[in-house]
């Protein structure tokens, strides 16, 4: 099983000091744990956590050869329907700047 196949093993994103961050894995051997609020069917999915600060856009994108990735983001409280943020079925979202905090992004 992948690491952060969990919100409580979620894999912290680390940002370069331009603000981006790029991370190659798999959902190989994951379990499905996580609905998508987006569409119903299920999948293997992986999660992820970072920081972002006040007024700071989020921009995501997910790519996969193999698959369509779904993309599920949530603040403040990790895979929680109250928290959710924003789910996308074509692996991409932007949310302009906010007011910051904890993210979670399961894939």
């Amino acid at each position: 099983m992948p690491e952060p196949d969990t919100c409580d093993s979620a894999l912290p994103l680390i940002f370069s000091a331009v603000g981006v961050a790029t991370h190659t894995s798999s959902t190989l051997y994951a379990l499905d744990q996580y609905a998508s609020f987006c569409v119903g069917s299920g999948g293997p999915d992986v999660v992820y956590a970072f920081q972002a600060g006040t007024g700071q856009a989020i921009d995501i994108a997910v790519t996969s050869a193999e698959f369509d990735p779904i993309v599920h983001l949530y603040k403040g409280g990790c895979a929680d329907p109250d928290n959710v943020v924003t789910c996308a079925t074509t692996g991409e979202v932007s949310i302009p700047g906010g007011n910051g905090g904890d993210f979670w992004l399961v894939v």
